[in-house]
């Protein structure tokens, strides 16, 4: 097979960012700013409160409040208004790349920041699961065994939150499932907040929320985190990921996993990837060892 980006796949995203709030404007009135300066510069926007309406047809991004969101300032008196910035459904990865680079360097230009209380969040949407409902235990599959690099490619703060917690069982969970129904049952009560998030599975149009990266409103680290998401979910549609053992967030599980899934050339699954997704390895390869070096030296001394 090849690894490429050029996929058609319904892709929504998140950023969470706190804003400084100057005067006794209100947080209504800094969203409407936000939108303003967005649609002046040809990413047409809307301001509302948070909701999980459909953002309006011919708009690009919602700027919405978000109360789990946490400013951080080290001087009395210095207000900041919570905001998530929301895409509308994007068609592929090249719609993203003529959207949301623009937008990011609007919110790092207004001033926006992140910290641990932000998260960047992924709607990816999986519409082959209706043909094949066994699709989804492939996804379950592929990210249980590698959730643990996963969760090492990100913040080490985002290993322990609350909003993007940890798969809760393994394969077993699935066993049996072959139909849409059966697999409703096997994942009821499921929580939104796992770092993998299948409660919008059995929607009109099925889709999964990864929820693992910390908030981000740097292009490059936006943009890598999206390859490797997309080229993840591309694969466990595309293979059949049987159930396999969990492994340890390592250097070698990281190698397994970027070769196994496309993000390296491999003879035995894909022959060729493409220049983007090669580049995204050697990024998450950097990312790794950013997060995990007393890991990776560790292991070198033993």
């Amino acid at each position: 097979m090849k690894a490429t980006l050029d996929q058609p796949r319904p892709i929504g995203c998140e950023y969470e960012v706190y804003l400084p709030r100057l005067g006794a404007t209100s947080n209504a009135q800094v969203q409407k700013t936000l939108s303003d300066i967005l649609t002046a510069n040809g990413l047409p926007s809307v301001s509302r409160e948070y909701c999980h309406a459909p953002i309006p047809a011919g708009i690009d991004f919602a700027v919405e409040y978000d109360s789990s969101i946490r400013g951080t300032f080290r001087f009395r008196d210095v207000a900041y208004v919570s905001v998530e910035v929301k895409t509308r459904i994007l068609r592929d990865y090249a719609e993203w790349e003529r959207l949301v680079p623009k937008a990011l360097a609007i919110l790092q230009e207004m001033g926006a920041r992140v910290n641990q209380s932000c998260g960047h969040h992924l709607h990816i949407g999986v519409p082959e699961i209706a043909d094949d409902p066994r699709r989804i235990r492939s996804i379950y599959n592929l990210f249980w065994r590698f959730e643990p690099t996963v969760f090492g490619l990100v913040s080490p703060s985002r290993r322990n939150c609350r909003y993007a917690s940890a798969m809760p069982a393994g394969p077993q969970r699935l066993a049996g499932c072959r139909t849409r129904a059966a697999f409703q049952r096997a994942l009821a009560g499921w929580e939104r907040y796992h770092g993998l998030n299948l409660t919008h599975l059995f929607n009109g149009s099925p889709r999964i929320e990864l929820r693992y990266h910390q908030g981000t409103i740097n292009a490059e680290k936006a943009r890598h985190w999206l390859r490797f998401c997309l080229q993840m979910v591309e694969h466990a549609v595309r293979r059949n990921c049987r159930n396999a053992a969990q492994l340890a967030n390592s250097r070698e599980s990281l190698e397994k996993m970027l070769i196994a899934c496309g993000y390296k050339p491999n003879n035995g699954i894909y022959r060729q990837v493409c220049p983007e997704l090669r580049e995204t390895g050697k990024y998450l390869l950097g990312r790794w060892k950013h997060f995990n070096g007393k890991i990776a030296l560790k292991r070198a001394k033993g």
